[in-house]
């Protein structure tokens, strides 16, 4: 963000509430956030009932899968530019799949889609014993 004209806001830290964290958007003009899914979710309620969503353009989430409910919600009251989702080992730190959702991305699935590889990675779905599953495999 620093090298590219950004700001980086870091909480004081006492941990904010919703309405602080909503304030805080505002004030700073915050064009990027990462949340876990949750409190995404909890913030687009919360925008719902007030109006006037932050400045956000892109909305990152991650570190537990987002409901598709939640998803639309978040979508529909705070209209980002676009949302990511960073899939990947939380205690690691890695996000190795990405999916980016545009305005108007839906999807069919009970959870949003982990998406794609990035970069020169490579993944694998194993089953319970670590063996490799095959493409339409369960």
């Amino acid at each position: 963000a620093v090298t590219h004209g950004g700001t980086v806001v870091i909480r004081p830290e006492k941990q904010w509430d919703l309405q602080e964290t909503y304030e805080n958007m505002h004030a700073q003009r915050v064009s990027v956030v990462v949340f876990p899914p949750v409190f995404l979710r909890e913030l687009a309620a919360y925008v719902e009932q007030i109006g006037n969503p932050p400045p956000v353009r892109v909305y990152c989430f991650g570190g537990d899968a987002m409901p598709q409910a939640s998803f639309e919600l978040a979508q529909r009251v705070l209209k980002p530019a676009f949302f990511i989702n960073g899939y990947g080992p939380t205690e690691t730190v890695v996000t190795p799949l990405t999916w980016k959702a545009l305005p108007g991305s839906s999807f069919d699935s009970v959870y949003a889609p982990i998406g794609e590889v990035l970069g020169q990675r490579q993944a694998w779905i194993l089953d319970d014993q670590l063996n490799l599953v095959l493409p339409g495999m369960i």
